[in-house]
């Protein structure tokens, strides 16, 4: 990460809104959370930041207005395990079996890019860094809320989820304004 990359993009973007784009939940065939009682579940995170890009909307008084857009995927799923298992589930090591649960999501994050200047670096450092603290919210209340109207357990999501492609660079999609 390169702070002064990331702090002069922060002050050339606006966020104007998030968008939930696509969304799927899933609970596995013979998996009846209801019943189940105790249960431990072993938590695996999807966070994956797709791509970005810059576009103009047209012309105001003049002056070109850009926007960027940044595409987020994340995802929750779970596997129930048992109090004589030994094996944890990592993002490494993915469990052999079908999951007992599974919820995803793929966001858009738009932004008013104020700096026409600004560099495609700065703006994948954004994107990498930044753009989840506009989009988690969104989807830990979905979570919740796809939680109960599946009947399956709470899951607690923590407060933010780094990307998993967070190394990865050139993102940015588009013409440099």
């Amino acid at each position: 990460m390169n702070p002064e990359m990331l702090d002069r993009a922060q002050k050339c973007l606006d966020i104007i809104d998030v968008i939930q784009r696509t969304s799927a939940c899933h609970l596995a065939e013979n998996y009846y959370p209801q019943r189940e009682s105790g249960e431990q579940l072993a938590l695996q995170y999807k966070h994956n930041v797709l791509r970005s890009e810059i576009f103009s909307v047209g012309e105001e008084s003049g002056d070109t207005p850009y926007l960027f857009r940044v595409f987020i995927d994340l995802g929750v799923r779970w596997h129930v395990v048992k109090a004589d298992d030994a094996v944890s589930v990592d993002e490494s090591d993915p469990a052999n079996e079908e999951p007992a649960g599974t919820i995803e999501a793929a966001y858009v994050a738009e932004y008013r890019l104020k700096d026409h200047e600004l560099d495609n670096d700065a703006l994948d450092e954004f994107a990498l860094y930044n753009a989840i603290y506009h989009v988690w919210p969104y989807f830990r209340e979905f979570v919740t809320t796809q939680c109960g109207r599946m009947a399956a357990p709470r899951l607690t999501m923590p407060l933010i989820q780094p990307a998993s492609n967070r190394n990865q660079k050139r993102l940015v999609e588009g013409a440099t304004p």
